[in-house]
């Protein structure tokens, strides 16, 4: 393995475990879709956790950063291992970032080369690149990295979401040189939802993001 992938293997500020949460990890599967699957079963978006009750006040969760502290308020809520799906009321508020951090987080610590992306899914509107995190993994078997789309696997948004296809996912960087090159039109890049988050500034800013 490259020392380069290698470097994956690591946890860095925000995937970093303490001993405890390492231990309640155990339980998870081996695969790395496994991993991922479970780190889904986790974290619940703002909107999904409104419409379930959850109050108000726990919605500031999805501001936190760190897969440690994410963590720590998911053992608050229910101390159970984390190979075990909570229901929607014990789960972390979070977004796709969330997702794809925790699944990144739990990978590495099964010394699994891992790293969060971010950039865009062309998959959630008809022509348009639409802000999202991923996690990415190392196969050594294939020798290349695979993309996982966390929050949505087992969903129809993409035929393979547990092995994204060239062109479903673009990094910011991937992004931005199509942009440059005239292959995109920059201005259907941008955050579903929001009408002002839209345009090559919001490219550059997960390229930005994403290095």
């Amino acid at each position: 393995m490259a020392d380069d992938v290698l470097n994956y293997t690591q946890p860095g500020p925000f995937t970093s475990l303490d001993a405890t949460q390492l231990q309640l990890i155990e339980s998870l599967p081996d695969d790395p879709v496994g991993i991922c699957a479970a780190a889904q079963g986790l974290v619940i978006q703002p909107a999904d956790a409104t419409a379930v009750g959850i109050p108000e006040a726990r919605l500031a969760e999805k501001n936190i950063r760190p897969v440690g502290e994410l963590i720590a308020a998911l053992i608050a809520l229910d101390p159970s291992a984390l190979h075990q799906a909570r229901t929607p009321g014990t789960r972390v508020i979070g977004t796709c970032r969330h997702f794809a951090t925790i699944a990144c987080a739990f990978l590495r610590a099964r010394g699994i080369p891992s790293r969060a992306r971010c950039g865009f899914g062309t998959y959630f509107l008809e022509g348009c690149g639409v802000d999202h995190w991923i996690t990415e993994y190392w196969n050594a078997d294939q020798r290349r990295w695979v993309r996982v789309d966390t929050e949505h696997l087992g969903k129809t948004y993409v035929e393979h979401p547990e092995d994204l296809a060239v062109g479903e996912f673009l990094t910011g960087g991937e992004a931005w040189i199509q942009y440059r090159q005239g292959l995109v039109d920059g201005q259907k890049f941008g955050v579903a939802g929001v009408d002002f988050a839209w345009g090559p500034a919001e490219i550059s800013d997960k390229y930005v993001v994403d290095h």
